[in-house]
């Protein structure tokens, strides 16, 4: 019996054809297809995430693994394999204690902070592809809502983490942070 590489025979490696989970059905999709954009961009904000964590004091760096560890459960629930109020739990988590910001804020106070930030652009982008994935029949309107409410949330938190790393930066810049405030 001839025996195929993963390379060669697997069905998630054929030139620009791989598969994707989505709601409980494996499907199989373009490589550049949305599912397949949305799985990478929530991949690189958690990777973000990690990159800020490890340069954080243990309060921040807890808050920030609890949003990690929801980021990386965001593939499951669009693969219908886990539950949003899973993700949920470690939101709160993240969020108790926090200060409501007030306005909007600029980048930059220090580079945890930044890269934070970074992480919220490609939760933000992640939003508009699940939107996408909507629009284009892939996904349903109950788990397209979901998962642009946890993305939503976990952008959230972020930019409150941020805040909360300025100010207590206590630097010219965070002073004036609330621009709006």
């Amino acid at each position: 019996m001839p025996t195929e590489s993963y390379s060669e025979g697997r069905a998630g490696c054929r030139g620009l054809l791989t598969e994707a989970l989505v709601e409980g059905r494996l499907i199989e999709v373009e490589r550049h297809s949305t599912v397949i954009e949305f799985y990478g961009v929530v991949e690189e904000a958690e990777a973000y995430l990690g990159r800020a964590r490890v340069l954080l004091a243990p309060l921040y760096a807890e808050r920030v693994r609890l949003l990690q560890k929801a980021v990386r459960l965001i593939g499951g629930v669009l693969a219908g394999y886990i539950k949003p109020g899973d993700v949920e739990d470690l939101l709160n988590r993240a969020a108790e204690g926090l200060d409501e910001p007030r306005g909007w804020s600029l980048s930059g106070c220090d580079e945890p902070e930044s890269l934070l930030a970074l992480a919220s652009v490609k939760l933000r982008a992640a939003e508009r592809l699940a939107s996408r994935m909507h629009s284009e029949g892939l996904v349903s309107r109950s788990t397209t809502e979901s998962l642009i409410a946890l993305l939503s949330r976990i952008a959230y938190i972020t930019f409150m983490i941020r805040v909360s790393l300025c100010r207590r930066a206590k630097l010219p810049e965070a002073r004036s942070l609330a621009l709006l405030a």
